[in-house]
């Protein structure tokens, strides 16, 4: 006899590597799966932190309105956040990208794929909590800021919210 392999062990075999190669690929499938999720999420968080705090010498929304005596807001697309007097900084919405103007000056895109922005401005009433002011910006006590962001083509959207104290009133 022979040393070699029977049909069934060599079945055997077959079955046995196919199994291993069928696992093995559906694991790297979803770990391909996962990855690409995780790239998608990453990008939409720093998009959204650079329109929330800005990028580079850039401030974004939340800083400004932080420190602004008066807001102007147009609906969903653009706000003035008007601080020490003149100084007016322009958040607006040009197709889905963010773009900040300074003064006036030559805007620079600050965040991408964006739907809407929106502002608020809270105040504390010892009777009810929270109340909703208009753009008083002085006389509040929190801002929130709320962007709504298109999704991975466009099959989605989210929505970020993002709050500040912005003075301590006594």
């Amino acid at each position: 006899m022979s040393p070699g392999f029977t049909v069934l062990e060599l079945i055997v075999g077959l079955v046995t590597a196919g199994v291993i190669a069928i696992v093995s690929a559906k694991m790297i499938q979803a770990g391909i799966a996962t990855y690409n999720y995780t790239v998608r999420q990453n990008y939409i968080l720093t998009n959204t932190r650079e329109a929330l705090m800005g990028k580079g010498s850039k401030t974004g929304i939340l800083w400004s309105t932080q420190i602004a005596n008066k807001t102007q807001s147009l609906p969903a697309t653009s706000i003035n956040v008007i601080s020490s007097g003149s100084i007016v900084t322009a958040y607006a919405l040009s197709g889905t990208n963010l773009e900040r103007t300074y003064n006036a000056g030559t805007p620079g895109k600050l965040a991408e794929k964006l739907s809407t922005i929106d502002v608020h401005y809270y105040n504390i009433n010892s009777a009810t909590g929270l109340i909703l002011e208009s753009t008083a910006a002085v006389s509040a006590s929190m801002v929130t800021v709320q962007l709504k962001m298109n999704g991975y083509q466009q099959q989605r959207s989210y929505e970020f919210y993002s709050g500040a104290q912005l003075r301590n009133h006594n």
